[in-house]
């Protein structure tokens, strides 16, 4: 209780001070606007207790100052003008120099650029970074040196040069003189190897040759005692070919081609090559081509002998291997005039009829196909190349060129009756 006391006797004593304070403020303000009037009014009083002919003199000196300030305006609006003359023929002079420097500028840049191509660096068009803080003098006397550098190193190479290409000349004259060596050598064997081939291709056709020289001696035996060599019971083993010795014949031939070929193509003496290598061909082919040709003419003499003494065994001989059979039917049928295992009998009066050797019908009409073929048999090639007649109905098979000796019919009905009760 005695401590809010004594702080609200505090609080009061600030109070009463502030509003004294503040009193004391208001009453010196109040003496200040006093005085402030009263100097006012005594200023009043002054001005107008003044005599007339002070305030005449004053007038005078306003009027005077009035027109001195109207003169001073008036010379400033006169200066104004100037300046503004003044200020618009400067712009224009600023416009006129802004415009020539301009054109200084570019003249200038364009003298520069003049100026940097006559520099030294520049028209001798020297690259290095130290030519441009060279003279002329010093970069004229620098290329020169360099001429006379390049010119020495230029002597050098050429020189150098020169002893290389006579060395590398020298070495491909005994590089190409090695590959002639060889070149012959290998063409001598080559030569050599091809001789081989035709003697090799020469004895398997001679020994081909020979063996069909004696089927057709045996042909032309049967045929000039009267028989047909395609006739069942009488067709002798000797005058069949074999297929053995027409295909060694084919295979040879096809050998000797070849190698003939290979050989015009190799010994080409129209061919325009140059070189170690056609110089070698040039110089043994002289001696090469007339061994191969002779070796070929024996081969087509040997061919003909076999032509002369049968044409129809001859083209069988060069058909190709899947037509030899057939080929041959048809050559064998073109020399008798009638298919395999027919023949052609003259009646009493004069007329011709067609026996069939294996069903033994007859018949005027000339027969087209083959006998074993029109009496039911059919005619199948083995995986061998060689042909055989086949009956579908009993599965019995022979060879050709032999004929079966009975037609291929299904059995009959009392047949099979009987060999059912049989079973």
């Amino acid at each position: 209780m005695d401590t809010r006391r004594d702080s609200l006797r505090l609080l009061t004593g600030w109070t009463l001070q502030g509003y004294s304070a503040g009193a004391s403020v208001q009453a010196s303000r109040e003496a200040r606007r006093r005085g402030d009037l009263e100097s006012h009014e005594g200023v009043v009083e002054k001005l107008t207790g003044t005599p007339p002919a002070l305030q005449v003199k004053v007038e005078e000196e306003i009027r005077s100052l009035e027109e001195q300030r109207r003169q001073v305006l008036q010379e400033l609006e006169a200066t104004s003008t100037k300046l503004a003359q003044a200020r618009d023929s400067r712009m224009a002079l600023l416009q006129q120099h802004a415009e020539v420097t301009a054109k200084h500028r570019q003249k200038t840049s364009q003298l520069e650029s003049e100026l940097q191509d006559l520099r030294p660096a520049g028209f001798y068009k020297v690259l290095s970074p130290r030519a441009a803080n060279m003279t002329e003098g010093e970069l004229v006397g620098a290329l020169k040196r360099t001429t006379e550098r390049w010119a020495q190193l230029q002597r050098r190479f050429a020189t150098a040069g020169k002893e290389r290409t006579q060395t590398t000349i020298a070495e491909l004259k005994k590089r190409e003189e090695a590959v002639a060596l060889q070149a012959g050598e290998v063409l001598q064997h080559h030569a050599q190897l091809q001789l081989n081939c035709f003697q090799a291709a020469s004895r398997e056709v001679g020994e081909a040759v020979g063996s069909l020289l004696d089927v057709a001696r045996a042909r032309a035996d049967l045929m000039a005692r009267g028989l047909s060599p395609e006739l069942e019971d009488v067709y002798s083993i000797a005058a069949a070919p074999r297929r053995q010795d027409m295909r060694k014949l084919r295979s040879a031939l096809a050998v000797v081609e070849s190698a003939w070929q290979e050989a015009a193509t190799l010994w080409d003496s129209t061919n325009s090559a140059t070189g170690p290598v056609a110089k070698a061909k040039a110089d043994q082919a002289a001696g090469v081509l007339p061994q191969l040709e002779a070796a070929r003419g024996r081969l087509a003499q040997c061919l003909g002998e076999l032509e002369r003494a049968d044409p129809d065994l001859y083209d069988l001989a060069m058909l190709a291997a899947d037509e030899d059979v057939g080929e041959f039917i048809a050559a064998s049928s073109a020399s008798s005039g009638l298919p395999h295992g027919w023949e052609a009998i003259t009646a009493e009066d004069g007329a011709v009829y067609y026996h069939n050797l294996v069903s033994g019908t007859t018949q005027w009409e000339p027969p087209t196909q083959d006998a074993a073929v029109c009496a039911g048999w059919r005619l199948f090639q083995a995986e061998d190349g060689g042909w055989f007649y086949h009956n579908p109905y009993d599965g019995h098979g022979i060879w050709w060129p032999e004929l079966p000796t009975y037609p291929a019919a299904p059995d009959s009905l009392d047949s099979l009756r009987k060999d059912v009760s049989e079973d």
